[in-house]
């Protein structure tokens, strides 16, 4: 295999199931037993399988990503705050970004506006 990304059909090949089997066995669907899901996650972990997680989005309408704005990033306790959020969506599989209105209301505004256009163009 070649140095590209690894797809749901190179673990089927090297498996020997169907791209749909694969797909529901990395989701954790209780279709396919827990001895064939096993194998196919090992399958992937050793081809270094990585999900893409723009085409799960699509499917499942959600980005799990969560939006911050913050006024001033310089401010240690804005940032200490905004790193404990951070850690804390981390583990229940979200992603954050990040951005600083610089105490203008203005731009405070324009970051909210970003965020709201990002989350209704995710469906």
């Amino acid at each position: 295999m070649g140095k590209g990304t690894v797809r749901l059909k190179d673990i089927a090949d090297r498996t020997g199931f169907s791209t749909n089997t694969v797909s529901l066995a990395l989701r954790d669907s209780p279709r396919i037993p827990a001895e064939t899901r096993e194998l196919i996650r090992q399958a992937a972990a050793s081809l270094n399988y990585l999900p893409n997680f723009i085409a799960k989005s699509l499917v499942s309408r959600e980005t799990k990503t969560i939006g911050l704005v913050l006024t001033d990033i310089t401010n240690p306790t804005l940032t200490h705050t905004a790193q404990a959020i951070e850690l804390a969506l981390a583990e229940r599989g979200y992603a954050t970004l990040f951005a600083t209105s610089n105490n203008k209301l203005s731009e405070e505004k324009r970051c909210s506006n970003w965020c709201a256009r990002a989350r209704s163009t995710a469906y």
